[in-house]
């Protein structure tokens, strides 16, 4: 959840912090800094004012409720939209489209027991076969009706708007574009890889092992290299797995120490 617009607050539940592994936390942390991105807490404070004067119109005869109607129908439509976006954002804090699919499959009621098991294709499937079946009037008006007074999408739905946006090319087009004007560190010259061993995200259960341990201390799978948490080469932060940008600073990861191989 979040609040305020000058002072801004992400309101995270600890439960969601137990539950949720690194990526798909840091999916739902990214949603939220969107809403705060795309001012999002103000224009819901303004578009919320408007059902003030709405209101009054509902005491018009016949042609008030209509138009009260139609501002509350346009409201909940903008917030759908605006939820879409933020998943946008989520993923570009992420960097993990598998670990969204995965955030939105929890809310759609999946149980986190079985979360190793989750089929993202057959769940990504049911908007699709939605859409199929769309071109009959009794589904396309249920389905109209169902979510016309909705603040959020059907979580199907913003699995695939999900998945049509990297499949558009223009989530990879934003990873793309590197700050270099905003990042002098870039033009000077990389610090000496490490001479001691750095630590890995292991690749089955997604816990942190030390830089000591050659294999994790909850499910024993061995390190990969590809798993090394490298450090930033502008503030030494630890770079995950896949991550294209620096979570602390911004630093493309380009910029960064090479993993060692295991030993």
């Amino acid at each position: 959840m979040t609040m305020g617009i000058e002072e801004p607050v992400v309101i995270i539940h600890d439960l969601l912090v137990g539950l949720l592994p690194q990526r798909e936390l840091e999916f739902v942390i990214g949603h939220e800094l969107g809403h705060i991105k795309f001012d999002h807490v103000l224009n819901l404070t303004i578009a919320q004012l408007l059902k003030v004067p709405g209101m009054v119109l509902d005491r018009v005869p016949i042609l008030g409720p209509f138009l009260k109607t139609g501002l509350d129908l346009a409201l909940f439509e903008w917030q759908r939209k605006a939820e879409l976006s933020c998943d946008r954002a989520g993923l570009l804090c992420a960097q993990d489209p598998d670990a969204g699919y995965r955030v939105m499959m929890r809310m759609a009621g999946a149980p986190a027991l079985y979360a190793a098991e989750f089929n993202i294709d057959a769940f990504i499937r049911q908007y699709e076969d939605l859409q199929v079946h769309q071109k009959d009037l009794l589904t396309r008006s249920f389905y109209m009706f169902s979510t016309a007074t909705r603040s959020h999408p059907w979580a199907a739905v913003r699995a695939y708007e999900l998945k049509q946006w990297i499949e558009s090319g223009e989530y990879q087009a934003v990873l793309d574009e590197s700050p270099a004007e905003d990042a002098p560190w870039l033009t000077t010259s990389a610090p000496d890889p490490p001479t001691l061993p750095m630590a890995h995200r292991c690749s089955h259960c997604g816990i942190r092992v030390p830089a000591t341990i050659r294999q994790c201390v909850a499910c024993n799978t061995p390190v990969q290299a590809q798993n090394a948490l490298r450090p930033c080469a502008a503030c030494d932060a630890e770079l995950e797995p896949g991550h294209q940008f620096c979570e602390t600073c911004g630093t493309p990861a380009s910029s960064t120490v090479p993993p060692m191989e295991s030993m």
